[in-house]
């Protein structure tokens, strides 16, 4: 989905209850550079919520704003890209297993 869709299909965010605002980046910014790059558009609100426009999600937002926390991050387990080769002592084939969840959490863009 290109930027012209996503305005198209998202507008001023009025039929889905919220405001929405976009900040489209002149060359990438990584996440915190493109919450800089929007920052004068959120400066006077009380809370808000970044999605990446690559995401889609079923996320419940409502539990993002529960308590006192300033920023709150929704990590998802990593999972491997490749499949991981199982080896014993001497290094010797034991078996493969497809892209395992790894032991590491990152960031889901939300």
């Amino acid at each position: 989905m290109n930027g012209t869709m996503f305005f198209d299909a998202i507008g001023s965010g009025s039929r889905f209850g919220v405001k929405g605002y976009y900040s489209v980046e002149d060359e990438p910014l990584g996440t915190g550079g493109a919450l800089k790059n929007a920052e004068g558009l959120l400066a006077n609100e009380h809370g808000f919520l970044t999605v990446n426009s690559d995401i889609i999600t079923d996320l419940n937002h409502t539990i993002l704003s529960e308590g006192s926390s300033i920023g709150v991050i929704s990590p998802v387990p990593l999972k491997s890209p490749c499949g991981v080769v199982e080896v014993s002592d001497n290094v010797l084939v034991k078996g493969f297993v497809e892209k395992p969840q790894l032991d590491y959490w990152v960031n889901a863009g939300v």
